[in-house]
């Protein structure tokens, strides 16, 4: 579903609007795969904040799962987009959706346990002073890709993202932190709204909310980490569609 046009470096303008359109394209499909990850997550999330809770642990530390949690679930998601994006096209729609959920559900230990290193160099990084936190956050922040296209590992993934942003540090920077003030305030407003409208032991209804948020933003917040990702290799390195679809073959059969 990548076209040649895709796989080439752009301006921030044309790979917001190239991503609004893949988005588009693949909205239908990744609603199925992103609300069964989101849906798994946030229930296991929602009961860990329960018990938090309990044992009163303090705002800040639930506010920094918070972050953890919304890293997570964009990763996550963001990879199944992925997979949807650059999957061969002779498939039924319910290929599509199994194949695409299936390789995301292969990479996901690797996927969970990078996230968590990475949201520990970020946190400390913020906790030590707010630059140091938004420089990792930026270097480090494409590595879900990399795991997902080329079978990187956990800190070869964190590595191999740096590499790529080397030289595209203020365009990857402005775009990744506007995506997650993006989806952090939208999720934020949701919390806020459904601690004032639900009661606190609906939580079956708040896990629902949150799995419909999440799969409407990511079709189009995974699009734009896609593009991306090609875009950083085709002005890093000898990449263009040709390299495209020799290592897509390799993951076909992942």
């Amino acid at each position: 579903m990548m076209e040649p046009e895709q796989i080439q470096p752009m301006s921030v303008r044309e790979l917001f609007k190239n991503a609004m359109r893949k988005g588009t394209e693949i909205f239908s499909l990744s609603l199925i795969g992103n609300f069964v990850i989101i849906a798994l997550f946030s229930t296991i999330v929602f009961i860990l904040y329960d018990y938090l809770e309990s044992i009163e642990v303090n705002n800040t530390q639930l506010n920094t799962l918070g972050i953890i949690n919304n890293m997570l679930f964009i990763s996550l998601t963001s990879v199944n987009v992925f997979y949807l994006l650059v999957n061969k096209e002779d498939q039924s729609f319910m290929e599509k959706v199994k194949s695409s959920l299936l390789k995301t559900l292969k990479v996901m230990p690797t996927l969970l346990a990078t996230t968590i290193v990475f949201s520990i160099f970020v946190t400390l990084g913020f906790a030590l002073l707010l630059i140091p936190g938004l420089i990792l956050f930026t270097y480090l922040g494409i590595y879900a890709q990399t795991i997902a296209f080329e079978n990187q590992g956990i800190i070869a993934s964190l590595l191999r993202s740096r590499d790529l942003v080397k030289g595209s540090f203020w365009k990857v920077f402005g775009v990744l932190v506007s995506l997650f003030i993006l989806t952090t305030l939208t999720i934020l407003i949701i919390a806020i709204l459904i601690g004032t409208i639900i009661p606190a032991n609906y939580l079956w209804l708040e896990v629902l909310i949150y799995c419909i948020s999440y799969s409407l933003m990511m079709p189009f917040i995974g699009s734009i980490y896609t593009l991306l990702y090609f875009d950083l290799r085709a002005r890093q390195e000898a990449f263009d569609y040709n390299t495209f679809e020799n290592e897509q073959k390799k993951i076909a059969t992942f």
